[in-house]
């Protein structure tokens, strides 16, 4: 084998793991998984106004509760999840208070109150639509214990977890979603 064979095989070769990878990356979206409601652990967080926020318990019954992870730097999937939380601030029109939007950075170095806020305001973000940020462990924390307790098939991330109003059980959206089938979920669920 020639030295420019053995170049071809190995681009070939890697051209195939990448092919791979990102088919492994482009998973469909899992059926969300319901679970039973339950109180969270005690998180001690910061807003993107920079106040400390203690997140803990369980949410009001009357109140829909959507938790997403993002970071503000992030140009592949938060932007569309970002984009779903707006269209749905959107459909509320007046109400967008009673339903409780809630981005957890996964990138506490880079995601200060400034940068969350700037994120937020690029998305006109209303009343009800939250950015949080931590420590990192806080967050890993945060991360793990949703995960673990709403199980769930599908990609890792991105991840979505929506507590309905009718029911107080919460949902696992597991992968990329458009706007219209979050909203179409949303819709399912009795958030709007």
């Amino acid at each position: 084998m020639t030295h420019v064979q053995a170049l071809a095989w190995g681009v070939k070769a890697c051209l195939l793991f990448c092919a791979l990878l990102l088919a492994g990356c482009a998973q469909k979206p899992s059926t969300p998984t319901r679970v039973v409601d339950f109180p969270l652990s005690a998180y001690q967080l910061i807003d993107q106004d920079g106040r400390d926020v203690h997140l803990a318990g369980t949410f009001p019954a009357d109140r829909p509760v959507v938790i997403t992870f993002m970071f503000t730097t992030c140009k592949t999937d938060c932007p569309q999840l970002a984009a779903s939380f707006a269209t749905l601030q959107s459909r509320l029109g007046s109400e967008t208070g009673r339903v409780r939007l809630l981005a957890i950075s996964l990138d506490p170095v880079q995601d200060s109150p400034k940068a969350m806020k700037a994120f937020l305001a690029q998305f006109r973000a209303k009343e009800g639509w939250d950015f949080y940020t931590g420590s990192d462990a806080e967050l890993r924390r945060l991360r793990h214990e949703l995960m673990d307790r709403v199980p769930g098939e599908g990609p890792l991330m991105p991840i979505t977890f929506l507590r309905s109003p009718r029911d107080q059980r919460w949902i696992r959206i597991a992968g990329q979603r458009s706007s219209s089938e979050f909203m179409e979920i949303c819709v399912k669920e009795g958030v709007l």
